[in-house]
């Protein structure tokens, strides 16, 4: 390793001028190379604590992160919890739609039941069922495509367009089947005007019914009074 001391002072004795001037420069590069390292390690120092500043906002960065976390999973139990009781209250609904439908078709069977007898009993007699049958005439619905078809509402207008004293126990039995067709397209679309028409409809073929049931009564009764 070459001794600095050493080399200045064989410089100073062969060359005093050049030894100053190496000295002089010697020094001054030393003071700015002691600045460089001052400048560097504070340049050093800032980006220590930057990166520590940095490092603090990462932790804290995810720590917001979890915590939202935390608050998305319970967000996701709350809308799970939530679902299961609203898909409770729907069951219960739909449990409570069938109980409704249930009364409802058995308040229609009693009232027709009723209806029915009062027609046999001659209660109820053919220009009721003729002023009924023109109410429904003028508001038979119109058309839907599952079970109300547009086949279904023609036969319905052509057994309306029959006469009273004509009708037989099968045109009661298509009435009976193109109401319950009705009531099933009230199931399906929630259409109102179906669920108006349907108890109507309901209510003359239970008139027919009866109307029939005491033309046979009195068929059968003129036969035996001329036996």
């Amino acid at each position: 390793m070459v001794n600095i001391d050493i080399v200045l002072s064989s410089l100073i004795a062969q060359a005093p001028l050049v030894a100053v001037a190496i000295l002089i420069l010697y020094y001054t590069l030393d003071r700015k190379i002691d600045k460089v390292k001052i400048e560097l390690k504070g340049h050093i120092d800032k980006l220590e604590k930057a990166v520590d500043g940095l490092s603090n906002r990462v932790e804290k960065l995810e720590a917001s992160v979890a915590e939202l976390r935390d608050r998305v999973e319970k967000v996701e139990s709350s809308m799970s919890e939530l679902k299961g009781r609203v898909d409770s209250i729907a069951a219960r609904l739909n449990a409570l739609r069938r109980d409704v439908r249930t009364l409802a078709k058995g308040f229609y069977t009693y009232q027709t039941t009723l209806i029915d007898f009062l027609s046999a009993k001659g209660v109820v007699n053919e220009p009721e069922a003729v002023l009924l049958r023109g109410s429904l005439k003028t508001a038979v619905p119109y058309v839907q495509s599952k079970y109300y078809t547009e086949e279904v509402r023609r036969r319905l207008i052509a057994l309306l367009d029959k006469e009273i004293k004509d009708y037989t126990w099968d045109d009661v039995a298509e009435l009976e089947r193109i109401a319950e067709a009705i009531y099933n397209e009230y199931i399906e679309t929630g259409r109102e005007d179906l669920l108006d028409y349907y108890p109507k409809l309901m209510t003359y073929i239970a008139v027919v019914r009866g109307l029939i049931r005491r033309r046979e009564m009195e068929k059968k009764t003129q036969g035996g009074a001329v036996v």
